[in-house]
């Protein structure tokens, strides 16, 4: 993870020194690599270091990082970007990311201690595939990737074309202003309900009802969006509260879920590198999705392309809260 984390540099660097489209997305594209490579071996550190009695506790913990320090980026973002200092959003990026490594460091600072076990005859290349991809053939673990993809791409629907939808339907003066406090309240909203979420579903000892509870949020104020085009922007601030709890509500239980049901635990980087691919894929899969809808149908009419976007978020809601039932080991 580490050295994952540390070969995003030259990435960063290239998208700050860019002056280029093309020097711009190949620094993008190597740092999603290193970074995603880091993010996939962080959460096999999870289930190493966590008792399994505090899986959901720590689940609350971790998605309150994520949400705090999205909510430091955007907040920051805003301070660069209102002062046209915009490459040095690229320089402030990596040195949280190298300060990050530190308590991560420590944390994990028994991984590594016992002796690997002896090397056995490497498999064809068919069978060390169908071997790594085995926990998404069947069982709970596979219900729970398939739910955290769904319930992304329902997520990334969303994010990717609200710029779009409160400059065209809302109207406000300055879109991306207004979206960066949006998810300002989405997020604040998200931090207690996350941590609240965590505890609880370790004391009921419940995972489930929690992801219903997100599904039913998120899908209702896309719902609100594609049927109302709402203006007032009391009833927008207060859609991205109720947003917030959904998205709070997810991740207060998702990383428990993946923990609860792993297949092998002493395997767990392995198979929680592919949960991690469950959150990533659809950042990529969604938007090209949401694109067509968009372009398609705000030909036929105005702004009836949001309609079909946030339709389609709603789907991968709906979608991602019926699969959660189909997990049969946690409640």
């Amino acid at each position: 993870m580490i050295g994952a984390s540390i070969l995003t540099l030259p990435g960063f660097l290239l998208m700050a020194t860019s002056h280029s489209y093309l020097q711009l997305v190949i620094g993008y594209a190597w740092v999603q690599f290193f970074f995603n490579a880091a993010g996939a071996a962080f959460a096999g550190i999870i289930p190493d270091v966590v008792p399994a009695q505090q899986f959901g506790r720590a689940s609350g913990f971790l998605a309150t990082m994520v949400q705090l320090g999205s909510g430091g980026g955007l907040f920051t973002y805003g301070l660069l970007h209102g002062a046209h200092q915009d490459r040095w959003i690229f320089l402030v990026f990596p040195v949280v990311i190298l300060a990050t490594l530190i308590p991560t460091s420590l944390a994990a600072a028994g991984e590594g201690s016992e002796p690997l076990p002896p090397r056995v005859e490497q498999p064809s290349i068919g069978a060390a595939v169908t071997e790594f991809l085995r926990p998404m053939l069947g069982g709970d673990f596979a219900w729970v990737i398939l739910t955290r993809f769904f319930v992304s791409a329902g997520i990334t629907a969303v994010a990717t074309y609200l710029l779009n939808f409160f400059r065209d339907v809302v109207r406000v003066s300055d879109p991306a202003g207004f979206l960066t406090l949006w998810f300002l309240v989405v997020l604040l909203v998200a931090v207690p309900f996350g941590l609240l979420g965590g505890h609880l579903s370790d004391r009921l000892n419940r995972r489930k009802v929690f992801v219903y509870a997100s599904g039913g949020f998120q899908a209702f104020v896309a719902l609100v969006f594609i049927v109302f085009f709402p203006t007032a922007l009391p009833l927008v601030f207060g859609l991205g509260a109720a947003y917030g709890i959904g998205y709070g509500l997810y991740y207060a239980v998702d990383w428990a879920l993946a923990c609860d049901t792993l297949p092998d635990r002493s395997k767990s980087a392995k198979d929680m590198g592919l949960f991690h691919v469950a959150q990533t894929l659809p950042q990529t899969i969604a938007p090209a999705i949401g694109g067509f809808l968009l372009d398609y149908f705000n030909h036929l009419s105005p702004n009836s392309g949001y309609r079909a976007v946030f339709a389609s978020a709603i789907v991968f809601f709906v979608l991602g809260t019926v699969f959660v039932s189909r997990i049969r080991s946690v409640r």
